[in-house]
């Protein structure tokens, strides 16, 4: 069965309801091999800015892979709310940058 968005809000707000679905059935086929729950590595977006990050992801399933800068707010609100992360701020380490 095909799932159907046409009536998912065509906002910020909806598009974020469409990648939670995406990212819950995901992690639920994941889970499903050997019947283990895993956890999974995703990089910063705007799914894990600001509120987003409680509303849509469990800290006790997802590891944050930082994609942004050591000073961005989201760093230390992944913190706050004890998400594990891996620290791979790109000013620091990705070589063509700076």
């Amino acid at each position: 069965k095909r799932d159907d968005f046409r009536a998912v809000p065509r906002t910020t707000d909806g598009f974020h309801d469409v990648w939670d679905y995406f990212q819950k059935r995901a992690l639920a086929k994941l889970s499903g091999v050997k019947n283990k729950p895993k956890r999974v590595i995703i990089w910063t977006s705007t799914l894990t800015e600001g509120d987003r990050l409680t509303k849509y992801l469990d800290s006790n399933k997802y590891i944050i892979q930082i994609w942004t800068t050591g000073s961005d707010p989201q760093v230390a609100n992944l913190l706050r709310n004890k998400f594990p992360v891996i620290f791979s701020n790109y000013e620091a380490l990705y070589f063509d940058c700076g």
